[in-house]
């Protein structure tokens, strides 16, 4: 996979982009074998998927459903946990 179908130039004087190794680094990882991805995407889900479930357990914190990250929220105390 080439980003807009060609390999990007690095920025070598640039302060503000990621530098030149991390840059190529970046094409490579993007040209590279992605046959791994599905496997790492389950785990990280489950591994999310439970510490969202304990989140959710506990009084102080809860979490939104929205994104693929984990954001607790302070609950003020003698709320109840979400029951759905």
């Amino acid at each position: 996979m080439r980003l807009r179908g060609r390999s990007p130039t690095p920025q070598w004087q640039s302060t503000t982009n990621a530098n030149a190794a991390a840059q190529w680094a970046s094409v490579e990882a993007l040209d590279g074998p992605q046959d791994f991805i599905p496997k790492h995407n389950q785990v990280f889900k489950e591994r999310r998927d439970l510490c969202v479930a304990m989140l959710n357990q506990s009084k102080e914190a809860q979490v939104p459903e929205a994104g693929g990250g984990v954001l607790p929220i302070n609950r003020p105390l003698g709320d109840a946990p979400n029951s759905s």
